[in-house]
């Protein structure tokens, strides 16, 4: 008898063992593999599915679905994660764009809490993604709220090792000007690296009170009083009250409608979901477009993207304009509009923005966008509370060229027929975002592989300046053609990013989903359920 218990334990232990060790494969596999070798390890899911840019945002938000969480309890968590292991784009001071959409009540809403000045003419940003997505999870979460914050607090405290994705963020320094010292992420010019173990412990003790005492903590308690003496320090004559006035305001979400789909997205909108609309709405029933050869479909894209583009600027998608990509009457469109030239986004690299997108199995989506307006905000953590302010969001034009904030695209989206989501879709880095979501739903719904669209090469027209931007990995026919026509053109690594979740038999049926982390990037799209 002892013998055959002995044998039982070892049984047991061998069982333990091998559980953990599958684990431990799974998340370095996870961290050398490309996405789509991700995808075709990972089963799927019953619970849900979650997609970020970083690793570890992706693992506590599906940890939280599989606890039985919504999809807003996925979201928070994720994020409040991000403001450890990806604060370039997703910190505690930055701000955003989020929709959620109830498909048991066929309700959407939207949120915009883009960060706004501080003071007339400031730079700095009120922090507003705190409290926005506190107020998300109290109107759709399930989670007591400790449980979604608990995770970040801790593995700040006690240390992560550095993903590939915090370690490539800290790495591009063409446009971190004068934060060469954005400690521990970047020290004396030099980037933390991949492994590097990564403490926090001023962010640790915020993320604390946040937890215990809610995330109005931040403007209307103890840690809203140190955040303002702090910005005092930088001259800055603020009134707590602005931070403290604060509300999240819900409001409905924007509808359009084409032949089988309805398109969700924020009510005021963004330079990047209005153009994205726009090109959809356009082509996604459009002959031309859908009987054309893959070169004519690149032109035709780009010349949408152009469009969009200048009638966003101008703010009047009423009227139609007619030009050829490389013709000389462009030129003069240019001049007459004042369109700003967007030369400077060719190797722009980060521009501190990201997203996170969930859907669950109570039938609830959500699409949401960060930006921190430049990577790390203002580059300068406030003394004490670990984290940066981001830098505020304008519509000035000059602010609207330079920053990534307004060309964020989250998108949800229906099919009319039986009202079931099918796409959740987010996209940033920059204004090719606008052709990168439509040329991904685009094709997607048509060839019915999100797969094989987000690994097909993006083209982009910024219009100004007068010639397309290719990624690397665009096919020599199109080149042929584009030098036929006298096009002028620039091959570029990469044009936007992207995550997505496309369901084509209706977020209703989870087990028919497709889940990814644009392979642009270093992210990572997970399933609620590995057995």
């Amino acid at each position: 008898m002892q013998y055959k218990n002995k044998i039982k334990f070892m049984f047991k232990t061998s069982k333990i063992f091998h559980f953990y060790l599958f684990f431990s494969f799974l998340f370095l596999y996870s961290c050398s593999q490309t996405q789509n070798e991700i995808n075709k390890f990972s089963p799927k899911s019953s619970f849900g599915y979650l997609v970020t840019e970083e690793p570890q945002a992706s693992l506590v938000g599906i940890d939280i679905l599989k606890k039985g969480g919504s999809a807003a309890d996925a979201v928070v968590a994720s994020f409040f994660m991000l403001s450890v292991t990806y604060p370039v784009a997703a910190g505690l001071g930055s701000g955003g764009v989020c929709i959620v959409h109830n498909r048991l009540t066929g309700t959407s809403e939207s949120i915009d809490f883009r960060n706004i000045p501080i003071l007339k003419n400031s730079i700095i940003g009120v922090p507003r993604a705190v409290r926005a997505l506190s107020g998300m999870q109290a109107r759709y979460g399930k989670l007591k709220w400790s449980t979604v914050v608990l995770p970040s607090e801790r593995l700040a405290r006690f240390g992560f090792q550095a993903s590939r994705a915090t370690s490539n963020i800290s790495k591009n320094f063409s446009r971190l000007s004068g934060k060469q010292n954005f400690i521990p992420f970047v020290v004396d010019d030099l980037p933390i690296n991949e492994g590097e173990i990564i403490v926090q412990n001023d962010l640790a003790d915020t993320l604390s009170s946040i937890r215990l005492r809610g995330g109005g903590d931040l403007y209307f308690g103890d840690l809203g009083k140190k955040f303002y003496k702090e910005l005092k320090k930088y001259g800055l004559k603020v009134n707590f009250e602005m931070l403290r006035d604060f509300q999240p305001f819900w409001q409905y979400t924007k509808k359009n409608i084409t032949n089988k789909y309805t398109i969700l997205s924020p009510l005021e909108g963004t330079t990047g979901t209005k153009s994205s609309e726009y090109i959809i709405r356009n082509l996604i029933d459009n002959d031309e477009f859908k009987n054309s050869n893959e070169q004519n479909k690149y032109l035709i894209l780009a010349e949408f993207t152009g469009k969009a583009l200048y009638s966003s600027f101008l703010d009047d998608f009423s009227s139609e304009i007619s030009f050829q990509i490389g013709g000389e009457e462009l030129e003069n469109i240019i001049n007459k509009s004042s369109l700003p030239n967007l030369s400077m986004w060719k190797n722009a690299g980060h521009d501190g923005t990201t997203s996170i997108i969930a859907t669950d199995k109570f039938g609830q989506s959500i699409a949401c966008v960060f930006s921190m307006g430049s990577p790390f905000g203002i580059g300068k953590q406030i003394s004490g509370l670990g984290f940066s302010p981001g830098l505020a969001f304008s519509d000035d034009k000059t602010n609207w060229l330079e920053s990534g904030i307004d060309f964020m695209s989250p998108l949800i989206i229906t099919d009319n027929y039986n009202k079931e989501v099918i796409f959740i879709i987010a996209g940033t880095k920059g204004p090719s975002t606008v052709s990168s979501v439509s040329s991904v739903v685009l094709n997607t719904l048509s060839n019915n592989s999100l797969d094989k669209s987000i690994n097909m090469p993006r083209v982009y027209f910024p219009f100004n300046p007068n010639e397309l931007w290719l990624e690397d990995s665009i096919n020599n026919e199109f080149i042929k053609l584009l030098k036929k026509n006298k096009i002028s053109y620039k091959i570029l690594t990469n044009l936007g990013h992207i995550n997505a979740i496309y369901c084509p038999n209706s977020s209703l049926d989870l087990l028919s989903c497709e889940y990814i982390s644009d392979p642009r990037g270093s992210g990572l799209a997970l399933s609620g359920e590995l057995f």
